[in-house]
């Protein structure tokens, strides 16, 4: 380069070493642009690449604890909803299922699923009734439920924090009962649902907005969740709180999104009302039917009975180390005034409530949703609004332990955040516990084979639940040993003696074995309390006939058909009871049998009306219409 003020030093020369200059100035920007994108790439893959492997984990936590249960049968209430539902075995009447009762014959109809029945019968017909097809789609649910709780972790938490709150969800042991016994894929599809919806809606508002695209999107997953179990009516509450967690951390809706978000509100207010109609057309009323420990209670009663239930509640949730089948007296107490019992569950309470408001404070918004994730996801299958047909399940807790996920994480990570020193005892502690769950998750999945190991098991681990030891009688009915049977129905009795199944059960195999004498009084407190109840009808019919009180027998058959009871059953019973009269006693203008010209070809001396007969090759009860036996 020339000196300044040398020959050429103004002119093209010096023109042409400038421009090399800012060429190679050019030339180092763009390749530092250059590597500043490889990088940013790079850094993109990786983190693509690390939200693969905790999909990868927590898919495969969920798969390995819950695919011991691949090779079960059909068992509990997988009977009546599956095997013997001729609703769900022809596929092209599917569509009939939106217009019926979830449940039907002798249950009470007080459920409305169709989207679940439905999911049945195309699993039915594309296994051919298979049990390991079924067992394959829950496992399966289980898996995606478990991803979606991982990216509603993500949405607040650390990745590894996020990691650790769902690899506790895709192992919690309270989960078994949803995966292994097949009827839990309700559970499952509204689980999976809703966790998506709030992903969904969580997802868009941090991004690009309230999209229309995520607003049908969660309009068609709440639609499902509603058509699958009753309790996803809890959306638009989550979605009130997680908006509120949003506002609060400055994020409220931006002006070209506040219309959309008002638009999904009507719409989801719309479709909730839809469906709250369809459900009273079919069933004839919102609410369901009581448990048996809690018939004949007062509101608050039942609502001081519910909250006594918290802290067994809180137990599953946290430390489930005792799992039961069935939760019933005298295995769990009803404390139906206010006392002592419920100094915890106010505690509880308590907790929450302070938690809640410091979580709002520090804006700490994966704490605050996880604290009102669970009590609202809980709160319509805890009998305190109305009441459900069961005191507990661990079924149920399957939506609120997706909040104890999100919850685990947060501790977590303000653990790892706070106290470095216990980074390795927190791994520690985490690892054993996702170790120790999906251990027990394993092992307990093939407790729900078949029935039989169900109520057995249960029996065993719970030797005072009425429920256990009625079932297990129940099945050594079926299989015809009634000697068996009646030591464990009569125990049930003792166990809970205003529950009326197990007095119906009882009555019923005392009528099979020829000892109605003793059957009547055991019926008439099921009579007195539950007027309604077919079965106590045919089974206090056929005791009067075999009891030779026939007058008694033909007015019980009259009475029953005016109130619409079994029309065929009775019409048949009237006619046995109008023959033994006109064979053993007088005859009037009134008897049935006389008028249609039949012969008394009875002597009312030796007989018996078999009502229910034992089916050993399905082995099950059926009722075979009043079978008239000499």
């Amino acid at each position: 380069m020339l000196p300044a003020g040398a020959p050429g030093a103004g002119g093209v020369d010096g023109e042409f070493v400038r421009g090399d200059g800012e060429q190679r100035g050019d030339a180092e920007a763009a390749l530092a642009r250059f590597l500043l994108t490889m990088l940013s790439h790079a850094g993109e893959d990786n983190l693509r690449l690390a939200r693969w492997w905790r999909v990868a984990i927590v898919a495969a936590l969920a798969v390995a604890a819950s695919a011991t249960g691949l090779s079960n049968g059909f068992a509990y209430d997988d009977l009546p909803m599956i095997v013997d539902n001729e609703r769900i075995h022809e596929w092209r009447q599917l569509w009939r299922l939106f217009g019926e009762t979830y449940w039907t014959g002798a249950f009470p109809p007080d459920l409305y699923r169709p989207l679940t029945l439905a999911l049945f019968g195309l699993q039915w017909t594309l296994g051919d009734g298979a049990p390991w097809l079924f067992h394959a789609v829950s496992v399966g649910l289980y898996a995606a439920a478990s991803v979606a709780t991982l990216t509603l972790c993500e949405h607040f938490l650390s990745p590894r924090a996020a990691l650790v709150g769902a690899s506790l969800f895709a192992i919690h042991p309270a989960h078994v009962e949803a995966v292994a016994n097949v009827v839990g894929q309700a559970e499952l599809l509204v689980g999976l649902s809703l966790i998506s919806s709030v992903n969904l809606y969580v997802r868009s508002r941090r991004s690009e907005g309230l999209t229309r695209g995520a607003v049908v999107g969660i309009l068609i997953l709440y639609a499902v969740a509603l058509l699958s179990k009753e309790h996803a009516i809890v959306l638009p509450a989550l979605l009130v709180a997680v908006e509120l967690i949003l506002w609060r951390s400055g994020q409220g809706w931006r002006p070209m999104e506040a219309a959309r978000g008002w638009g999904m509100v009507r719409a989801v207010a719309l479709l909730t009302v839809v469906y709250l109609t369809l459900r009273t057309l079919v069933l004839g009323r919102i609410s369901g039917v009581p448990h048996d420990a809690l018939v004949g209670l007062t509101h608050g009663e039942r609502i001081w009975g519910a909250v006594g239930l918290w802290p067994e509640t809180l137990r599953l949730l946290v430390w489930p180390a005792r799992l039961y089948a069935d939760y019933s007296p005298q295995q769990v107490t009803i404390h139906r005034t206010l006392g002592a019992p419920h100094l915890v569950p106010a505690l509880m309470l308590i907790g929450v409530v302070v938690l809640s408001r410091q979580a709002w404070r520090v804006r700490a918004g994966g704490m605050l949703l996880a604290l009102v994730w669970i009590p609202l996801t809980f709160l319509l299958v805890s009998n305190l609004l109305f009441p459900t047909g069961i005191l507990l399940a661990e079924r149920t807790l399957f939506l609120p332990s997706a909040g104890l996920g999100l919850l685990a994480g947060c501790l977590f990570q303000g653990i790892w955040s706070r106290y470095q020193r216990l980074r390795g005892l927190v791994v520690i502690a985490a690892v054993a516990l996702v170790v120790a769950g999906g251990w027990q998750s394993a092992t307990r999945q093939p407790t729900w084979a078949d029935s039989l190991t169900v109520f057995t098991t249960l029996v065993a681990d719970a030797p005072t639940n009425y429920r256990g030891q009625s079932a297990v009688g129940e099945l050594y009915l079926r299989l015809g040993s009634t000697e068996r049977a009646e030591a464990y129905i009569a125990r049930s009795v003792t166990l809970m003696p205003t529950a009326p199944q197990p007095r119906l059960q009882y009555a019923r195999l005392l009528q099979m074995t020829h000892r109605c004498g003793q059957a009547l009084p055991i019926l008439a407190p099921v009579l007195a309390g539950f007027p309604n109840t077919e079965e106590a009808w045919i089974t206090q019919g056929a005791c009067l006939l075999s009891l030779r009180r026939f007058a008694e027998g033909r007015r019980l058959a009259v009475a029953a058909r005016a109130n619409g009871f079994a029309p065929q059953v009775f019409a048949r019973m009237r006619l046995v009871a109008d023959s033994l009269l006109a064979a053993s006693d007088s005859v009037d203008s009134r008897n049935a049998w006389v008028g249609t010209g039949r012969p008394f070809d009875r002597t009312g001396r030796d007989f018996d009306v078999a009502v229910f007969a034992v089916d050993r090759v399905a082995t099950r009860l059926s009722f075979n219409g009043g079978r008239v036996r000499p």
